[in-house]
């Protein structure tokens, strides 16, 4: 038994999914998953990562489960506005994450999650 961790590039959420999935793209509410067990989860994360709220995710998934986190744009990841920066940056304005999305695009190659640019690829 496994799970199934998956990357989709894409502007648009995914028309595939099953019924039954679970969708995050509000992280101040994660916490309310604890305990529960879904066997699709959808994590939005083209506005920026929130590691807590996916580490959640990642808990909360069952076994044979599929966890997809949807990008918008992989190639220029290190460039992009990360939102989640306003909860510990001390900053006004959300700011890029360079070394920390080199950093995870590093991960997902090294542990060999494919990374898709279609929606139909997706092992759900």
């Amino acid at each position: 038994m496994t799970r199934h961790f998956q990357i989709l590039v894409s502007e648009n959420m995914p028309s595939n999914l099953p019924a039954n999935t679970l969708i995050i793209n509000e992280f101040s509410k994660i916490q309310n998953l604890l305990g529960q067990e879904f066997e699709t989860i959808l994590f939005d994360a083209r506005k920026g990562i929130h590691l807590e709220a996916l580490a959640i995710a990642a808990g909360t998934l069952k076994m044979n489960g599929a966890l997809i986190v949807l990008l918008s744009n992989w190639g220029e990841l290190h460039s992009q506005i990360d939102e989640d920066s306003l909860r510990w940056s001390g900053s006004i304005e959300a700011i890029a994450t360079p070394r920390f999305m080199t950093y995870f695009k590093y991960c997902i190659h090294k542990y060999g999650f494919p990374v898709l640019y279609h929606q139909n690829d997706l092992k759900i």
